[in-house]
């Protein structure tokens, strides 16, 4: 008896268990993913943003993030399928595309990392993490006057890390983000 009950709640609620969690369900489980992604516990957040997929097979931003966490655990092809659907679903969405091409910089395919990289910054043109990735891609096919050029971009719109790049290659930017409206220049020479 205890049997044919269990038959007929599979046959009511259909064959997958997750069938029986409603639509909120799948925020729940997509919440849980980016606790678990923030706790560095990449292969639960997989498993949460899986289960996020399964119940919303629409939902774009759960394919970045378990493409995000397949990312940190060093599965980048993985991680691109993830990215290229999160882009299939929304293509407006400049993280998805930055998200990608780091996958491509990391599997050592430069043009399309900054194919990627130009596309996030055509949605986001003041991101500056965006520009030091594609500095950081242009440096590595040896453009270095477009690194620079990436470089001096982010580090106007304040970001240390390309502070530290021009730096080394002798360019002092002011404290202020470099945004001066009297005319100073952006970039000065050491001496």
């Amino acid at each position: 008896m205890k049997r044919l009950f269990l038959i007929l709640i599979v046959f009511i609620l259909g064959t997958h268990p997750c069938a029986a969690e409603s639509p909120k369900s799948s925020e729940k489980w997509f919440e849980k993913g980016k606790q678990y992604f923030s706790e560095k516990n990449y292969q639960e957040a997989i498993d949460a943003f899986t289960r996020t997929i399964r119940l919303n097979p629409k939902h774009a931003k759960a394919y970045n993030n378990r493409g995000a966490a397949y990312h940190n655990l060093g599965h980048y092809e993985r991680a691109l399928m993830d990215y290229d659907r999160a882009i299939a679903l929304n293509p407006e969405n400049a993280k998805f595309y930055h998200n990608r091409g780091a996958a491509y910089y990391n599997l050592y395919h430069f043009e399309e990392a900054i194919k990627n990289f130009d596309k996030s910054i055509d949605l986001k043109p003041d991101d500056a993490e965006v520009y030091v990735d594609r500095g950081v891609a242009y440096d590595r096919i040896s453009n270095h006057e477009m690194a620079l050029a990436n470089m001096k971009r982010a580090a106007r719109l304040g970001n240390q890390q390309a502070r530290v790049y021009l730096s080394r290659h002798g360019i002092v930017v002011p404290p202020n983000g470099g945004m001066h409206s009297r005319g100073i220049p952006y970039f000065t020479k050491k001496k």
